[in-house]
């Protein structure tokens, strides 16, 4: 049995799984992935070096890879599964859904038949019904595919499914074992802020229970559209990409500049462009936020969480410094996978969260 966390969002995908015998890992990767044709990823190999694709995945019928190296080593065109309203009806986000489930499944060499808890997280505002219940159909049958020519056949024997901002207190009250870890968080007011890529959303919890949550559509993708903008304007020959723009920024998040290249282009310093892109975001950012919860001091802790929440860090940290000072949760990225799987591991260790 494998217990798995998957966060399949707008900007990436993360998973986090333990094994029956204690063992875990976790992944992030760009939520795409692209059709494989053989023959096609052959001659990009012979026109470029970057031409390993580390799994090809087959699933009802097709050839895929996943993540946005693997798309461009193997000539194909990406199709991700963006969308800020009602991504479960698109077929696209099922199909990278269950791809991301396969990859997650099979990361220790693992093939055949797999059988899996599994913890799905849905954005605030899509916990209802109608979503429930679509996803338990994703995965009512056995999930039939192959991993590099080797059938894989995943069971899903639970499924768990909560809402994203649940999953990232979860991260912090339960322990990698399924135990509770912070019983602080039975009593008082929580702040979670979930920055992901399409949206921050802000969920106010008493205790365990959600009192409150609103959504802004405002996140890192906006950052990269905005930079793609100035790289045109600068370079009109220069034809960036979300995927390639937002590599680029993650490569040099801990450099005082950002130099984007692009083939034989000359290089573009976007240092000063960034941080005026990053300063008119956390306007906004703090403008949703003060306006809806103008004093901070009613709640007993703020958790910060998601990508984006991790490159606004030092912006939010300035916000609430302290009385209460605002935590960023661990690999803030994957908190949200991580609550999943901790949130599984806990139901079956029959622990009440």
């Amino acid at each position: 049995m494998k217990y798995i966390g998957l966060d399949v969002g707008n900007g990436s995908i993360c998973l986090c799984v333990r094994t029956e015998s204690g063992q875990g890992y976790s992944d992030v990767y760009p939520s795409v992935y692209g059709v494989y044709n053989a023959k096609a990823q052959a001659v990009q190999a012979q026109k470029s070096k970057m031409n390993r694709i580390d799994n090809v995945f087959s699933f009802e019928n097709k050839d895929y890879v996943l993540g946005y190296d693997n798309v461009q080593a193997a000539a194909a065109t990406p199709i991700s599964a963006y969308d800020r309203e009602d991504r479960i009806s698109r077929r696209e986000f099922q199909t990278l859904t269950k791809l991301a489930l396969i990859d997650a499944a099979t990361r220790d060499g693992s093939t055949d038949v797999i059988e899996v808890e599994l913890g799905i997280g849905t954005p605030a505002e899509d916990y209802r019904e109608e979503t429930i219940e679509a996803l338990h159909k994703w995965f009512a049958d056995p999930i039939v595919g192959r991993k590099n020519g080797k059938q894989v056949v995943i069971m899903v024997k639970k499924l768990e499914i909560i809402s994203q901002p649940v999953a990232v207190l979860m991260d912090r009250y339960v322990d990698d074992e399924g135990y509770v870890q912070d019983e602080t968080l039975e009593d008082g007011k929580s702040l979670v802020i979930d920055c992901g890529s399409g949206t921050m959303d802000m969920t106010v919890f008493d205790g365990l229970i959600i009192i409150e949550q609103i959504s802004e559509p405002i996140g890192m993708n906006d950052v990269y559209r905005a930079l793609m903008q100035e790289i045109q304007r600068i370079n009109p020959k220069v034809r960036p990409n979300t995927y390639e723009v937002e590599r680029q920024v993650r490569e040099q998040s801990g450099s005082d500049k950002l130099i984007y290249t692009f083939g034989q282009a000359e290089p573009i310093n976007l240092t000063e462009q960034r941080k005026d892109i990053m300063d008119d975001a956390w306007q906004q950012m703090l403008g949703a936020i003060t306006q809806r919860f103008p004093d901070r001091l009613q709640f007993n802790h703020i958790y910060l969480a998601g990508g984006t929440g991790d490159a606004f860090w030092s912006y939010f940290l300035e916000w609430s410094p302290k009385n209460p000072r605002i935590e960023l949760l661990e690999d803030p990225q994957l908190a949200i996978a991580r609550g999943l799987r901790k949130y599984v591991l806990a139901n079956t260790q029959e622990v009440t969260v």
